[in-house]
């Protein structure tokens, strides 16, 4: 016959036969994360002293705010996939803290307890879009705070519990600088993130400028004279301050002034 009862649980046992219970893992602060290294050693309880992130820390290459700024990436990411019902089988620990539950029927859930959990979908969306960058109306991509080189790389390190280059480590302490600042995590430096320059405003073309007494000559000489055309009017009023001009400087050499020709056969 079958053994009736309930399942036996699965996972490390005691040598008495009980089940050994994990510590619960909760997020930290930057406080919290230099308690836990200072007694960290003396403890051994908290998963994210031996991970990736904190072994960089400890041994000087991120600091206490870099180190919960790359703890917090792992968060969201836990948070977004547990919720949208999507596994890895390698996660870092602060990939758990964040790991949220969708195993719950919809179809169990109260009214209340559904808009719940489509508000905690929708939110952890928004982070994930926001740090990751996602693609918009019509195919296009918009870039999120992580830069597209660097999403591979933070990945391993932070949701993976997996290392990186080290070449990769000035970029990766640049950026989470930037967000911690972002995230106002206490002590965090202060990075200004550069705006875009707003384009010179551009001074109104000048309107061109209209020559009065060309226009007059020219309207008076196109009734005197209608055989004219354009082109002969317009050269007949260059020619007419050529000739002034040069009956000024004869005037002022007292030379006599000669008669003046116009197109067309008009003297004057």
């Amino acid at each position: 016959m079958a053994k009736r009862g309930r399942p036996r649980k699965t996972g490390e046992r005691y040598p008495s036969g009980d089940l050994k219970h994990r510590p619960e893992v909760k997020p930290i602060s930057p406080a919290l994360w230099q308690r836990i290294v200072q007694h960290g050693k003396m403890l051994g309880l908290d998963e994210r002293l031996a991970s990736e992130l904190g072994r960089l820390n400890r041994f000087g290459e991120l600091t206490a705010a870099q180190t919960v700024a790359g703890m917090r990436i792992g968060e969201i990411y836990g948070c977004y996939e547990g919720l949208k019902g999507l596994k890895r089988s390698v996660r870092s620990p602060s990939y758990n803290v964040g790991f949220g539950d969708a195993s719950i029927a919809e179809e169990l859930l109260t009214p209340e307890g559904l808009k719940n959990l489509e508000a905690r979908i929708r939110s952890a969306t928004e982070q994930f879009q926001r740090l990751v960058g996602f693609t918009g109306e019509r195919g296009v991509f918009v870039p999120g705070e992580i830069p597209v080189r660097l999403l591979a790389p933070v990945e391993m390190l932070c949701v993976e519990d997996r290392a990186i280059s080290p070449v990769l480590l000035p970029d990766i302490r640049t950026l989470f600088d930037r967000l911690a600042s972002n995230w106002r995590i206490a002590g965090a430096k202060r990075v200004r993130t550069p705006q875009p320059r707003a384009a010179p405003a551009r001074e109104p073309a000048a309107k061109p400028r209209v020559d009065l007494d060309r226009t007059v000559w020219e309207s008076a000489l196109r009734r005197l004279r209608p055989d004219l055309k354009p082109e002969q009017v317009r050269g007949a009023y260059g020619l007419v301050q050529a000739l002034k001009q040069r009956a000024i400087f004869r005037r002022a050499k007292g030379e006599p002034e000669g008669n003046v020709h116009f197109p067309g056969g008009y003297d004057a």
